[in-house]
């Protein structure tokens, strides 16, 4: 029974951990999107060309998230733990507050 304690209340503190800030971004995810992107000459490009189009920040960040979903959908999730975990973090990536840091 102490084993399962202990496994909830480090569940605990990771959640409480995840709502914190990170390196001035809202989260670990959106910055680590953020520094990838901007390390990659073609998605720099197309994230540039987002920043300076006449769309609506949520066309912006839209549009951004369908780009970065057609990158990593089908060569990363499949119906396993590693890929539910690893979705859970790319789905709490803030791509108009990528948007927003690029402008």
């Amino acid at each position: 029974m102490n084993i399962l304690r202990g496994a909830t209340k480090n569940r605990q503190t990771a959640y409480t951990a995840q709502t914190e800030t990170y390196e001035g971004w809202s989260n670990r995810e959106t910055w680590l999107a953020n520094l990838w992107i901007n390390n990659d000459l073609a998605l720099h490009n197309y994230l540039k060309s987002l920043v300076h189009n006449n769309k609506t920040l949520s066309g912006k960040a839209s549009d951004l998230a369908w780009m970065m979903d057609e990158l990593v959908e089908d060569n990363t999730f499949s119906d396993n733990l590693a890929s539910d975990l690893l979705r859970a973090a790319y789905d709490r990536i803030r791509w108009a507050e990528i948007i927003q840091h690029n402008s």
